[in-house]
C-alpha cells in the first residue's frame, strides 16, 4: 500500500506540476546583408511575446555601429505594430521588424518577412531588406539544476534497493 502511495505522489509530483506561465526567451537575430548593410544583435520577450529588452547593432552602410539598446532607448520607445511586429524609436533612428509569424517561448526559430532601418538627422536614410530570423541559442542547464537531478536519482535509486531489501524480510 504505501508503495503505491509513494509511487501516486512520485508521478504527480513529476508530471503534474505546472510549468511556468511565461518564462523570458533570449533570441539572437541573424540578418543576412541586404545592400551591404545588416542588423545583429540579441533581444529578450516574455513567453507571450512582449518585448523586455534588446542589444541591435546596425552593420554596414553609412551608419556602421549605431547601437539600438534597451539602456539608451527605454521600452517606452518600442512599439507593437501588430501580434509580431516591434518598432524600435531611437529618436533620430528607427527600426522596424515584421516577423512571418507570432513570436513564442515554444519556438526555436522566428523567420522575418521584412525588416527596415531609418536614420533620421540632416537627411533621411533608409535601408530595408526581407529575410533572416531570430532564434534561441541550445539552453544549457546550470550546474545546480544538474546538481538537483542528480540528488533526485540518487534519491529515487536509494528508495528502490531500500524497497527490495524491505520486501525480502519476511512478515
Amino acid at each position: 500500500m504505501n508503495a503505491r502511495l509513494f509511487g501516486s505522489i512520485f508521478w504527480v509530483l513529476l508530471f503534474g506540476a505546472p510549468a511556468p506561465a511565461f518564462a523570458d526567451v533570449i533570441w539572437d537575430l541573424a540578418i543576412a546583408p541586404t545592400d551591404g548593410v545588416s542588423l545583429a544583435g540579441t533581444f529578450t520577450t516574455d513567453g507571450a511575446g512582449d518585448l523586455l529588452s534588446y542589444d541591435i547593432a546596425v552593420a554596414g552602410g553609412g551608419h556602421d555601429g549605431y547601437l539600438f539598446e534597451s539602456a539608451r532607448v527605454p521600452l517606452d520607445h518600442v512599439h507593437l505594430l501588430g501580434p509580431q511586429d516591434y518598432e524600435i524609436d531611437a529618436g533620430v533612428a528607427n527600426i522596424v521588424l515584421k516577423f512571418a509569424g507570432p513570436i513564442s517561448s515554444d519556438q526555436s526559430r522566428v523567420d522575418l518577412s521584412s525588416w527596415s532601418f531609418d536614420y533620421i538627422a540632416d537627411r533621411l536614410v533608409s535601408e530595408s531588406g526581407s529575410g533572416g530570423y531570430a532564434y534561441q541559442p541550445a539552453q544549457i542547464p546550470e550546474p545546480s539544476s544538474l546538481a538537483l537531478l542528480g540528488a533526485a536519482l540518487a534519491g529515487l535509486a536509494g528508495a528502490a534497493a531500500f524497497r527490495r531489501h524491505y520486501d525480502k524480510i519476511p512478515a
